[in-house]
């Protein structure tokens, strides 16, 4: 019985172990490298269409979330969505999707809601569907609200090492 208690905790410890350094993969600094070539700062021209209420409070998503794998690639998918669908940058969403894929272990991870992403990206999708008349604007807002979100990950993630 002792052996059979012993062998479930191993293997218990060994599950979190591996979905821990899944999410501990992602290549944080690269991911906003690549964004800073997009776009760095809101330009003056574009401040006035600057609305907080529109967008995605970065802070507030991530305090509401429990940062696993799970969550941190359902972040990235969303994000890949929005800068296929927006942006032409091949060279981020080529990041995005080596992201992805170096977070396969996060179908592993079942807890969590996940409901804060959802309502944060559909704030940013429905900010880019209203402001499609200034659509360069609308992205540099959006591109600094998800540079916004990657800088809280990162900081939440190397935190947990």
């Amino acid at each position: 019985m002792r052996c059979t208690q012993a062998l479930i905790f191993c293997l218990l410890v060994g599950l979190v172990q591996g979905q821990r350094d899944c999410s501990q993969n992602v290549r944080w600094g690269d991911l906003l490298e690549d964004l800073n070539i997009l776009s760095r700062s809101i330009s003056i021209d574009c401040g006035s269409h600057d609305d907080k209420t529109s967008l995605c409070d970065a802070q507030k998503m991530l305090n509401m979330l429990q940062l696993n794998a799970r969550a941190v690639d359902s972040v990235i998918q969303r994000i890949l969505n929005i800068y296929k669908k927006h942006h032409n940058s091949s060279k981020f969403v080529e990041r995005l999707l080596h992201t992805l894929r170096n977070l396969e272990c996060a179908s592993e991870f079942l807890e969590g809601n996940l409901e804060p992403v959802t309502e944060c990206f559909e704030k940013l999708e429905t900010f880019l569907e209203i402001k499609k008349s200034h659509r360069q604007c609308a992205l540099e807002i959006v591109t600094a609200n998800t540079r916004e979100i990657l800088q809280r990950m990162q900081n939440r993630t190397v935190r947990k090492r």
